[in-house]
């Protein structure tokens, strides 16, 4: 069972970097041969009175380039994840359009810090599957 704190370094381990207490950001390589990145954001999570969550969410594109009932018909029974908004601010802190993302959460309790291979794949499943829908737009 992982807590926040063994997250928050395996993420620092992985060349990640704390963007507030509860959100990391990771730029990973998510094609050898060109060295493309895809940006994942992890973000923790708790629902009272002692639920803890991960979120994992990687842009698609800003909402503004895409029509999101076309992207929703075409790609929104993925297996990986789920289609979301994910809000930008500009530098008033006033809301901007924003991005479509694809998102998983999922207990931390569920992770094993001991062996944190299988969670390193799956946060690069998901940042693979987030630049396949993009390219496909």
């Amino acid at each position: 069972m992982a807590t926040w704190v063994e997250i928050a370094a395996l993420g620092r381990q992985l060349g990640g970097e704390a963007l507030t207490d509860e959100m990391l950001i990771l730029e990973l390589i998510v094609d050898s041969n060109s060295l493309d990145r895809q940006n994942v954001y992890v973000m923790y999570e708790v629902m009272p009175p002692d639920m803890a969550f991960l979120r994992l969410t990687s842009a698609i594109a800003p909402l503004a380039r895409v029509n999101v009932a076309d992207v929703i018909r075409r790609f929104g029974d993925l297996q990986v994840g789920s289609l979301t908004h994910i809000p930008t601010y500009n530098d008033n802190g006033r809301a901007q359009d924003g991005a479509l993302g694809l998102t998983t959460t999922f207990p931390i309790q569920l992770i094993d810090v001991s062996d944190s291979s299988r969670f390193i794949l799956f946060i690069h499943i998901l940042a693979n599957a987030a630049r396949l829908v993009s390219r496909q737009l």
